[in-house]
C-alpha cells in the first residue's frame, strides 16, 4: 500500500496536519514514537490557547486532540522512525519493525532534550537525572526536585511539580529568561531559585543525589533537567528532498508554542495538499527489469505513460534508455500510433522530470548514473516539438544528473509551427551535447509527400526545409540525424529521392517495423519488415548504401511488443480492459 502522505510525530503539528489532510480525503499513516500529544504532556498549564479562556492543563488539551483524532478517522501507529529514502517519486519510511511507502512525507517528529553534558550525568539518566515531566516516575517517594534551567519550561515544570506536593528549587547559570508571569508564580508559591551557578558534576550518594556547582553543592532525591532542546530528525536521503516537508518544533525550536506548532502543521498540510494533487502518482507497472517496463502515472487526474528498457544481452550498466512523454496524448493522430487518441494539453517541466526521476531511482537513488550509453527519449507520447518545456528539461538533465553517458533523443515528424523550437533545440545542442551526446530524429515513413501527409495528417516541413535544418544542426563530431522508416505496404519509400535531397555525410536511415498498434489495425496498416526476419528489406538497405547513406534495420525485442513498450504502443488503450484507471 502506498499511502498519500506519512506523518511522523503526533504532537500539535502532526495531530492537525493529519486532520486536515485527512479532510482533503488523502490517504495518511500518522506515526508517533512516544505519547500523542508532544511537549504538551509536560505543560503544567496553557493559558494562551484560543477557546480555553481560563487556561487549560496540558493533558487535558491532549485528550481534546485525540478525540478530534478519532473523530476523524485516523489510528496512528507506534513505531520509530529510523530511516526515510526513496525509490522514484516513492518514499520509504523504515521503522524498527516494518516500511511503509508514501508519496510525501511530513516530519513533525518534535525535539529531544539537551543533556548538561557533565560528568556524572549519564550515569543517573532516568534514575536520579530526568528531562521532562512526563518521564518522572508516576509514584515518587520524595519530596525535593532540583530544576536545572531558568526559561519557561524550567519555571513551568517547578510550578508542576509544586502543584503536585513536592519541594523544587530552580537553579540557573544566568539570570531567569522566562515570562514574568511565571516568574511572579514561582515566587507565590514559595519556589526559590538561584542564579549564576555553572554545574560541575553530578553525584549520587544512598536516596540523595548532589548536583556540585563552583563553590556550592545542592542536595536533592531528583533531579529534573530543562536546558533546551535540539531537533530530532530520521536519517534522511539527501537525494528524496522534495517530498519531504517539516512542521512544528523540529524547525522553531526556539518558539515552542502549541499555536505555532499546529499553524505550522496546518499550513505545511495545505503545502503537501498543493504538492500531492500536482504529482505523479503511479497507477500501474506493465512489464519487467529485464527487458522493459511501461509506468503509467496519473499526474492532475490524467495518465501519462513512460517506460524504461534495457537491450539484452547488454546489462543496464552498458546501455539504458528511459522514454518519457512530452503531452497528455497527442494531437497529431498518426495513423499507426496509439498515442494520438487523446489530447489534453502540454506537461511541465516538473511532470517531465518526474517520469525520468522515477525510473532514474529505482536503480540509482543519488542520480549517478553510472551507464557507458543513457538514452532519454522524448518519444512516448506527444509531439516534442510541441512543448517547449521540452527545452527546458534538456537545459537541466547535466545539472540533476551525473550521467557521463548521458544521450538525449528527440524524436519528432517536424511540425512547421514549431520552427523556433528547433532553433532553440540547436542552440542547447551546441552548448550542452555536442561531440555526439544528441540524437536527433525526424520520422518520415514514406518518400511520397502527400502519403506523408496521410500518415502525420499535420502540416510539417517539406523534405528540402529538414535538410536546410539538418545541414546547420550537423557539426563534425556529432551523430548523424536520422531519418526513420516504418516499412510500411503501400507507404513507399524511394531511397533515390532522399538522396536528391539529404546528404549522407548529415542523415542516418533507420528502418523498422510496423509495431502492432489498435490504430494500425483499425487503418488496415501492414508491415513489410518481417520483425523476426531482417532479409525482406535487404534490397532497400542495398539501395540506401549504394547513395551513400548508412542504414540501420532496427527491430525491438518483440517481448516488447507484449508489454506495450514499442514505439507507437500506448499501453492505457492497448490494454485498456486490463490496465484501465
Amino acid at each position: 500500500m502506498i499511502y498519500d502522505c506519512i506523518i511522523i510525530g503526533a504532537g500539535p503539528a502532526g495531530l492537525i496536519a493529519s486532520v486536515q489532510l485527512k479532510r482533503d480525503n488523502f490517504n495518511v499513516l500518522l506515526i508517533e514514537k512516544n505519547a500523542i500529544g508532544g511537549l504538551l504532556k509536560n505543560s503544567n498549564l496553557v493559558e494562551n490557547y484560543l477557546g480555553f479562556p481560563n487556561g487549560i492543563t496540558g493533558t487535558e488539551l491532549v485528550k481534546v486532540f485525540k478525540n478530534q483524532l478519532r473523530s476523524s478517522g485516523l489510528n496512528p501507529i507506534h513505531a520509530e522512525v529510523k530511516k526515510i529514502s526513496s525509490t522514484g517519486n516513492i518514499y520509504s519510511v523504515v521503522t524498527e519493525v516494518k516500511s511503509y511507502k508514501s508519496y510525501a512525507v511530513l516530519i513533525a517528529s518534535g525535539t529531544m532534550p539537551k543533556m548538561l553534558s557533565v560528568k556524572g550525568e549519564a550515569e543517573l539518566i532516568g534514575k536520579k537525572v530526568f528531562y521532562e515531566i512526563a518521564s518522572l516516575p508516576e509514584t515518587l517517594n520524595c519530596t525535593s526536585v532540583l530544576v536545572i534551567g531558568g526559561g519557561d519550561v524550567a519555571f513551568d515544570y517547578a510550578l508542576n511539580l509544586k502543584s503536585r506536593g513536592y519541594n523544587p528549587f530552580i537553579v540557573m547559570r544566568h539570570q531567569p529568561k522566562c515570562l514574568g508571569v511565571l516568574q511572579k508564580r514561582a515566587a507565590a508559591e514559595s519556589i526559590p531559585y538561584l542564579i549564576n551557578q555553572n554545574i560541575i558534576e553530578i553525584t549520587e550518594s544512598g536516596d540523595a543525589v548532589f548536583t556540585i556547582c563552583e563553590g556550592i553543592t545542592f542536595k536533592s532525591e531528583l533531579i529534573l533537567v530543562a536546558v533546551g532542546r535540539d531537533p530530532v530528525l530520521p536519517e534522511i536521503n539527501e537525494a528524496s528532498s522534495k517530498g519531504i516537508f517539516y512542521a512544528g518544533d523540529v524547525i522553531n525550536a526556539d518558539y515552542r508554542q502549541v499555536h505555532i506548532a499546529t499553524g505550522d502543521g496546518l499550513k505545511a498540510a495545505m503545502k503537501i495538499s498543493k504538492f500531492l494533487n500536482q504529482k505523479m502518482k503511479i497507477v500501474k507497472e506493465i512489464g519487467n527489469e529485464k527487458l522493459a517496463k511501461v509506468f503509467i502515472g496519473n499526474i492532475r487526474g490524467r495518465n501519462v505513460e513512460f517506460a524504461e528498457s534495457i537491450q539484452p544481452p547488454l546489462p543496464r550498466n552498458e546501455k539504458w534508455v528511459i522514454t518519457i512523454s512530452c503531452l497528455f496524448g497527442c494531437p497529431v493522430k498518426c495513423l499507426m500510433c496509439d498515442a494520438g487518441q487523446e489530447y489534453c494539453g502540454k506537461l511541465d517541466l516538473d511532470d517531465m522530470l518526474e517520469q525520468i526521476d522515477h525510473a532514474v531511482m529505482r536503480f540509482y537513488p543519488d542520480r549517478n548514473i553510472q551507464v557507458k550509453k543513457f538514452k532519454i527519449q522524448f518519444a512516448r507520447m506527444g509531439e516534442p516539438a510541441f512543448n517547449p518545456a521540452v527545452l527546458d528539461v534538456l537545459e537541466e538533465l547535466p545539472k540533476r544528473y551525473v550521467a557521463p553517458g548521458l544521450i538525449p533523443s528527440v524524436s519528432t515528424i517536424g511540425p512547421k509551427v514549431s520552427s523556433d523550437f528547433f532553433e532553440k533545440l540547436l542552440d542547447i545542442k551546441n552548448r550542452l551535447y555536442a561531440n555526439g551526446k544528441f540524437q536527433m530524429q525526424f520520422s518520415i515513413h514514406t518518400s511520397d509527400v502527400q502519403k506523408r501527409d496521410t500518415l502525420m495528417p499535420i502540416k510539417k516541413m517539406s523534405f528540402p526545409e529538414i535538410a536546410e535544418f539538418g545541414e546547420r544542426f550537423f557539426n563534425p563530431g556529432d551523430r548523424k540525424i536520422t531519418l526513420n522508416f516504418i516499412v510500411m505496404k503501400g507507404y513507399p519509400i524511394e531511397p533515390a529521392i532522399l538522396r536528391s535531397i539529404f546528404q549522407p555525410e548529415v542523415f542516418i536511415i533507420k528502418l523498422t517495423p510496423l509495431n502492432p498498434t489498435i490504430n494500425a489495425r483499425n487503418n488496415s496498416l501492414e508491415t513489410e519488415l518481417d520483425p523476426d526476419n531482417k532479409s525482406t528489406v535487404s534490397s532497400l538497405v542495398d539501395k540506401f548504401r549504394f547513395f551513400g547513406f548508412d542504414t540501420l534495420v532496427s527491430i525491438g525485442d518483440t517481448g516488447e511488443n507484449e508489454i506495450g513498450s514499442n514505439c507507437g504502443q500506448y499501453v492505457s488503450v492497448l490494454k485498456s480492459t486490463q490496465y484501465q484507471n
